[in-house]
């Protein structure tokens, strides 16, 4: 998707969610992270995650303090979470559900990253 600022562009995200019918709106168990760059940095709005991680030169950091919008139980929430304010490093993001470890090794493999 592209067009408008990275919170237009996750909003949109958001209103488009808005509209899958209610059976799937009402599920308890998707978590969903979606991420908007410029070339300023990049913004990540989701639901539904334990942690949040950036892949860094320092390896796999939080992306995703206490508190985000981003961490919580599965499940859409009933408001759009505002955009978390721009990362300006990382280009991989790894989202982690309750009880879910970081994977060692490739962790990009080990989450199904094949290209």
């Amino acid at each position: 998707m592209s067009g408008g600022t990275r919170a237009e562009v996750l909003e949109r995200v958001g209103a488009a969610l808005s509209t899958i019918p209610p059976r799937w709106r009402e599920r308890g168990d998707l978590s969903l992270l979606a991420a908007a760059a410029d070339p300023t940095g990049i913004s990540l709005a989701g639901c539904g995650f334990a942690q949040v991680l950036v892949d860094t030169a320092g390896g796999w950091l939080a992306a995703a303090l206490p508190g985000s919008p981003l961490l919580g139980e599965p499940g859409l929430p009933g408001a759009w979470p505002v955009p978390q304010p721009p990362l300006r490093a990382g280009a991989r993001f790894l989202g982690l559900c309750a009880g879910q470890t970081v994977p060692t090794g490739d962790v990009a493999r080990a989450c199904g990253v094949r290209a």
